[in-house]
């Protein structure tokens, strides 16, 4: 998680530039029961999966 404090379940972060990360599937693009799709970050996981990897560079 990003230092930028507790956001609430279910909001979206900036996370790198331009990207939109979801608190409440972690931008791995599925809800936290891993079942169904996070609605905010749908389509979206192939971008997040690169951001991933640069923010860890980063850290």
């Amino acid at each position: 998680m990003s230092g930028n404090g507790n956001e609430p379940n279910g909001s979206v972060v900036q996370v790198g530039v331009g990207f939109v990360e979801c608190s409440n599937c972690k931008g791995s693009g599925r809800s936290k029961t891993g079942k169904s799709r996070c609605g905010r970050c749908r389509g979206k996981k192939r971008v997040l999966a690169e951001v991933q990897e640069t923010s860890t560079e980063k850290k």
